[in-house]
């Protein structure tokens, strides 16, 4: 929830604002919950603290993602794009545990769910790059709804 109104407030100022937010989130995030499991203190109250910033900050992307995909997809498109996206995520959620369950028994389970929250760093990569194409996408979405209102207000097929 508050990962989602403060993307809506990043969002009013600026668009391309909403992905480097999730970007930047998800960065410091991924980062506090490596650190957690490899360097780990061992004052439970720092260990909870720290462990529980980092999932919030990472937790922060998935509802801005919802949004960011709405922006960008035509209204006979989305059905399918939030299939995909609903698909890869409980996909990477599923076998980022099996890889987790596996590596654990080889190099213990703190490292093996470090290692597993190190591919947050491909998420952070592809937000940042989100960065470039996401108001021209928008903007070309914005576009075409407005050619298809003309199309539909001169009576032609939409």
């Amino acid at each position: 929830v508050v990962g989602g109104e403060w993307g809506r407030l990043i969002f009013k100022r600026g668009p391309r604002g909403l992905p480097a937010f999730c970007a930047w989130t998800t960065l410091t995030g991924a980062a506090l919950v490596i650190y957690v499991f490899v360097w780990a203190p061992t004052a439970p109250l720092i260990l909870g603290t720290l462990g529980f910033i980092g999932a919030r900050l990472v937790s922060m992307t998935g509802p801005n993602m919802k949004t960011m995909l709405l922006d960008v997809n035509a209204p006979e498109q989305r059905g399918a794009i939030f299939s995909i996206f609903n698909l890869t995520d409980s996909l990477g959620t599923g076998v980022g545990r099996g890889v987790a369950g596996l590596l654990s028994g080889a190099v213990g389970l703190s490292l093996s769910l470090a290692i597993c929250s190190g591919f947050w760093i491909f998420c952070v990569i592809l937000l940042f790059a989100v960065t470039a194409f996401f108001i021209p996408d928008i903007e070309g979405l914005k576009a075409r709804m407005r050619r298809v209102a003309d199309e539909m207000r001169a009576g032609g097929k939409a």
